[in-house]
């Protein structure tokens, strides 16, 4: 089990952060607006630590580094 830079507390696991964007259009069906989403594509993603909020990784791999899997 690994160890916060920061805060020094056991890791177990990461909190999560992603931010996404939703790709779409808008039209008028019906005299309503419709929306029609075509992706969510990933912008930002991070994994903090659950006790003191530090960004200890950005991608999957580093996350399973830390994590301790192979």
């Amino acid at each position: 089990m690994a160890n916060c830079p920061l805060c020094g507390k056991e890791i177990d696991h990461l909190d999560l952060e992603e931010e996404r964007t939703i790709v779409g259009s808008v039209a008028v069906e019906d005299g309503r607006l419709a929306y029609d989403e075509e992706g969510t594509p990933v912008i930002d993603t991070k994994y903090m630590c659950p006790e003191c909020a530090l960004v200890v990784a950005e991608s999957e791999d580093e996350v399973k580094v830390i994590l301790g899997v192979e």
